[in-house]
This record gives C-alpha cells, structure tokens and sequence, in this order.
C-alpha cells in the first residue's frame, strides 16, 4: 500500500501537470464565445464611404458642390426642418421587398446586417445619418412616397432592434420616385434602393442647393411619429401657453360665483391661459391625406398618366446617385 505523503505527492504532480491544459481549454471556449463578429467587405466599404472627415474641407469647391441643405417636413405640422446632407459620405443598397410591402426578407436581413455593423463600428460612433427609400417610377407617385418611407422605416427599425444604435441618430425620410438615380430608366430596379446619407450638424459652409423632401400624400395604416423617423430634436419646442400646456385641464370649471371677481382671499383671480388657448387656438391637425391604391399593373407595362396635382419631380442635387458610392448588386 502507497505512503500517505508519496500519495499525496503523486496528486500534486498530476494537478500541476492537468492545469495549463485546463486554463488553456478555458480561455478558448471563453474567446470563441465572445469573439467579434467579422465584418464583410461589403461592411467595411460603408464605414470607409460615410466616415466623416477629421478636418474641415469647405475650401474645397468640388467637395461643397456635393453639400446640401433638405428641408423635411414634421409629421403633423405645417412646418419643416433643415437639415444638412454631405453626399461625400454616401452609399446606395440594393434592399430589396417583395412587391407592395416594407416587410424584411432574408436578402434584405443581409444587407440590413452589414450596415448594422458599420453603423456601430468606432469610425461612425456618434455620426447622425439619412435612411431615405426610394422607388422606381412604376406605379402612382403618391403610392411610391409611402411607400419609399415604409421602407426606410423598416429598415431603421430592424437596425435599432438587433444592433447597439441610437435611434436618434437615424433620420428617416421617403422620396419615391422623385429622386431617380437613372432618370433615363425610370423603371429600372437601379431606383429601387436605400439610401445612406452623413449628415453634417452644426455645419455653415457653403451648399450647393436646397430642396425640400417630399410629403406623404397618401397613407395606408397609422402615420409615423417624430419619434419613429428620428425627427424629435428637430421638432420646435412647445410655445408658452399652448394646447401642450394645457393637457389635463380640459373640463375643470371654477365653482366661485362669476359676478364677485374675487377668490376667497379677496384678491383678483389669477388669468387662466389654458382657458384663453382653448377657446382660441385651433388644435394642430395632421393633413388630409389622399386614398390611393397600389398600382397593380405589371412593371413592364407602360407608365400610368400622371394627374395635374402629383408631387413635383425635385431635380437631384450636384451629386446625383448616380455618381454616388455604390453598393447596389455588389
């Protein structure tokens, strides 16, 4: 029978020998589980396109012609923002739906992911950016708006639900068909993409032009909030004594008699503002909306006539899509 000592002895030498392997064992399962998710090529090519530049390159003509300023209309309000947009650092996708819908398909998840990763690497940390949808020119102009936000909108939301991004650096807007990236196709699947667009807060350099994004004229389910298309810090502050102010006081009557003027201290009764905007202030309503209904036609077939009333076709800016960085079919 073994000693004692030399038995414990033995133990000692076995444990000395088992426990590198064993760390080593550990610290690889412990690696594979938080490895970090490799990036595609495809993912490394978006953050290299909307990187901001370090330094300020307003002096520069060509890189200012490629700079412009949007005024996007606030959901529910007759009022728009501006915002500034660099198509310097810009790239279109090719997402891609089924037909009259905003659901995310698996084709679309790939693309979707990519971005997702980009948006979250260290080189666009904090970068505020425009997810706009567009359209080809199939279809009625009204349709293709709301449809083109839709999208868009689905796209961000997938992107706040699986990825570590600020909602609020997402800005979302639709611009149909109204801003076709190869205007000699208008029916071409090259328009039916999405858009990534820097924007510049804070900028004052000089722009190459102004226009203002397209309002859904057509609406098909609940109309989207300031909160849903990123817009709540570009919303006006409430003003002094408006109907904001005056949210819960609905209903509430003084009991005092009318004719006395006074309150049960004997002092004049303070004015009541809410009182004065109930009766006249007219509460913000949202705009009417036309009831459209999707084109059915084939894609092939011939456009449809446009009505006198359709959205204006807006003129693209200096740096149209098409020479845009690209992604589409890459």
């Amino acid at each position: 029978m073994m000693p004692a000592r030399v038995a414990r002895l033995f133990l000692a030498a076995m444990l000395v020998s088992v426990a590198p392997a064993a760390v080593g064992a550990g610290a690889t399962a412990f690696a594979q589980q938080t490895k970090v998710q490799p990036k595609s090529e495809r993912a490394e090519r978006i953050i290299r396109t909307l990187r901001p530049d370090r330094q300020s390159r307003q002096s520069d003509a060509a890189y200012a012609n490629r700079i412009i300023e949007m005024e996007i209309p606030l959901p529910g309000r007759h009022q728009m923002k501006k915002i500034i947009l660099n198509y310097n650092h810009s790239i279109d996708l090719a997402v891609y739906y089924d037909f009259d819908s905003s659901q995310i398909t698996p084709e679309t998840a790939e693309v979707l992911d990519d971005l997702g990763y980009a948006l979250e690497a260290s080189e666009l940390d904090g970068s505020q950016y425009l997810i706009a949808g567009h359209t080809d020119a199939a279809g009625k102009d009204g349709y293709n708006q709301w449809l083109s936000e839709s999208r868009a909108l689905a796209a961000k939301r997938y992107l706040v639900q699986k990825f570590d991004i600020d909602p609020d650096r997402l800005v979302v807007v639709g611009f149909g068909e109204s801003r076709l990236a190869d205007p000699r196709r208008p029916r071409d699947g090259i328009n039916r993409r999405v858009e990534i667009t820097l924007i510049e807060d804070g900028y004052s350099g000089p722009t190459a032009e102004r226009f203002e994004a397209p309002r859904a004229t057509y609406r098909k389910g609940p109309a989207p909030s300031a909160e849903d298309l990123g817009l709540v810090e570009y919303a006006p502050a409430p003003v002094a004594g408006s109907n904001a102010d005056c949210e819960g006081t609905e209903g509430i009557s003084d009991p005092r008699p009318s004719d006395t003027g006074l309150d049960d201290f004997g002092n004049r009764p303070t004015p009541v503002p809410c009182s004065d905007v109930a009766k006249n202030v007219a509460p913000t309503q949202p705009e009417p909306v036309d009831e459209e209904q999707p084109d059915q036609a084939d894609q092939t077939t011939q456009p449809a006539p446009r009505s006198d009333n359709a959205t204006p076709v807006v003129r693209p800016p200096a740096s149209g899509a098409a020479d845009q960085n690209s992604a589409i079919g890459q």
